[in-house]
């Protein structure tokens, strides 16, 4: 079926592959995709599920913690908080395991300064004046859970 609809795109000038196509449908446009925030059950279930199941979603859950900040769901998707310049406030730890703390602990500090840091970049003087959110701190705080996943010991032992 996307071969086909590929197909009639490609005749209509249109460039967009098959996969692109289905995915579009099964994210967006779906008539009976539920939109909006997860109540409350909804989120106990999935960290359940998450936790039964291992380590398949988002970095952060991965790590244990989960992003919190301005219009962000806090759904699991591990795309949506890198959309449309949301800016990382803080992490939360989902258990209260020593290293979802000291993860916790090293990620928001870092953000704190890194965030500290961005505001007068010249980048984010031009986000700020367009009434947009600085610079993504999420795709930093990948990296910096990246660096704790192999120093994490070291690390917090310093801290």
């Amino acid at each position: 079926m996307w071969l086909s609809i590929f197909l009639l795109l490609c005749f209509q000038g249109l460039a967009r592959c098959g996969k692109s196509c289905r995915l579009r449908w099964l994210n967006y446009l779906r008539p009976n995709l539920k939109r909006g925030n997860y109540t409350k059950e909804e989120e106990e279930t999935i960290i359940k599920l998450h936790r039964h199941l291992g380590n398949r979603y988002a970095t952060e859950h991965r790590c244990r913690v989960v992003v919190k900040g301005p219009n962000l769901s806090g759904n699991i998707s591990g795309t949506e908080p890198l959309k449309d310049n949301h800016i990382l406030l803080k992490v939360e730890a989902l258990d209260d395991s020593h290293e979802a703390r000291n993860i916790v602990a090293v990620v928001n500090e870092l953000s704190k300064e890194i965030t500290k840091n961005l505001v007068s970049h010249p980048v984010n003087a031009k986000c700020t004046a367009k009434g947009k959110n600085i610079a993504n701190l999420v795709l930093l705080t990948h990296l910096c859970i990246l660096l704790l996943q192999r120093k994490t010991h070291q690390i917090c032992s310093n801290h």
